[in-house]
C-alpha cells in the first residue's frame, strides 16, 4: 500500500509540538503485509491531534521497511515477552490524554476520532467507546463484508452484556490516561487472556463513560487472527486463562457484590463456549469437565450454550459463503 503522503504531511504540520489528545499503540510481529492498512486507517481519520506508537517485536519480515515511508510513526523494534508486554511498552511511551490500542491487522472505523474528540471535549469521560465489527476482507485486502457487530459489549457497564469474555472489544475504546494508570497495565501472568483481566479491573473502577452510536473499530477475519479465529490453536489455552482470571478475582475479598455477580455470570458464559468448542473438537471428556466447572451460574451457562450454538451455525454459513 502506498502511503498518502499529502494527508500524512498535512497531519504532521498541523499537529505541531503540542501534547496530543490521542495516543494510538500498535504492537506487531511479522505483519508487514497487513500493517500499512492499520496505519492508513489512522491517517484516514483526518484528525491532527494524535501520535501513533508502533512496538515491533523484532520481526524477521519487512515490517521496518513498510513503516519507513511513515515518518510520523514512533517505532521501536526489539524482542518482547509477547503481545501484552509490547502493549505495556507502547503505553509507557504515550504522551496523549487518551490511549487507544490498534491491532496490526485491524482498522479504525472512519471518523471515529472526530466523534470521540467531541465527546472528550464536552465531558472528559474515563472511557469513550463505539461499535466494533468483524469483516471478511476482499482478495486485495480491503473490507469485503461485515459479518458481526458488537455494540453492547463495547459499552462500559457491568453485566453479562457489558464486558463479555468472548470478546472484550477493548480496541473499540479510548481510555483516559490517568484512569489507565490507576487501573494498571496488562499483566504478563496471562499471556493469552490479559485483556480480560484488564477488562475486569477496568469494570471494577466504575469509569465515567460515553457511548457513541458510531462505528469505532473493524476486526479483520483471517486465518492468522489472534482475536477472532474460532479455530485458533490458542483457543483452549485462552479459555482456560479467562476462567483463571475470573476465579482469581472471585477469590478476592471485595465488598462489590455487583462485580461478584457479574464475574460469576461471566464464568458461566465462558464455560459454555468452552464446552461447545470441546464438543466440536470431538473431546466429550473435556467438554464434561468444562460443564462440571460451573460453580456459580448454571442459568448463564445454559443461556450462553444456546447463544453459542446459534452463533457458530451462523459463522459456519458465513464462512462457507466466502
Amino acid at each position: 500500500m502506498t502511503p498518502r503522503a499529502g494527508r500524512r504531511d498535512d497531519v504532521e504540520s498541523r499537529r505541531g509540538a503540542a501534547v496530543p489528545l490521542l495516543s494510538v499503540v500498535t504492537a506487531t510481529y511479522n505483519r508487514a503485509k497487513l500493517l500499512p492498512a492499520a496505519v492508513e486507517s489512522v491517517l484516514a481519520q483526518g484528525f491532527p491531534d494524535f501520535e501513533h506508537i508502533v512496538v515491533d517485536g523484532a520481526s524477521s519480515d519487512d515490517t521496518l521497511e513498510v513503516l519507513a515511508p511513515y515518518p510520523h510513526l514512533k517505532v521501536t523494534s526489539e524482542p518482547d515477552r509477547g503481545l501484552y508486554d509490547a502493549w505495556n511498552k507502547g503505553i509507557a511511551r504515550c504522551s496523549g490524554a487518551y490511549i487507544g490500542i490498534l491491532n496490526s491487522d485491524d482498522l479504525y472505523a472512519p471518523a471515529f476520532f472526530a466523534a470521540a474528540a467531541r465527546a472528550i471535549r464536552d465531558r472528559s469521560p474515563g472511557v469513550v467507546s463505539g461499535r466494533a465489527r468483524e469483516f471478511v476482507p476482499t482478495a486485495s485486502g480491503g473490507i469485503g463484508r461485515f459479518i458481526r457487530t458488537y455494540a453492547d459489549s463495547c459499552r462500559d457497564r457491568l453485566g453479562p452484556s457489558g464486558y463479555p469474555f468472548s470478546a472484550p472489544c477493548l480496541n473499540a475504546r479510548l481510555i483516559r490516561r490517568d484512569l489507565l494508570d490507576r487501573v494498571g497495565g496488562f499483566s504478563l501472568e496471562y499471556p493469552l487472556a490479559s485483556d480480560c483481566d484488564f477488562a475486569v479491573r477496568l469494570a471494577a473502577a466504575r469509569p465515567s463513560a460515553v457511548w457513541l452510536d458510531h462505528d469505532a473499530y473493524y476486526y479483520r477475519i483471517h486465518d492468522g487472527s489472534i482475536s477472532f479465529n474460532a479455530d485458533s490453536v490458542n483457543f483452549l489455552g485462552s479459555t482456560n486463562e479467562k476462567l483463571a482470571v475470573l476465579e482469581a478475582h472471585l477469590g478476592r475479598d471485595s465488598p462489590d457484590r455487583e462485580l461478584a455477580t457479574w464475574l460469576k455470570e461471566a464464568h458461566g458464559a465462558v464455560s459454555a463456549i468452552a464446552f461447545l468448542r470441546s464438543l466440536r473438537q470431538a473431546s466429550p471428556g473435556r467438554a464434561l469437565r468444562y460443564a462440571g466447572s460451573v460453580r456459580w451460574s448454571g442459568h448463564r451457562f445454559a443461556l450462553e450454550t444456546l447463544r453459542e450454538v446459534t452463533r457458530i451455525g451462523r459463522y459456519k454459513l458465513t464462512r462457507s459463503a466466502q
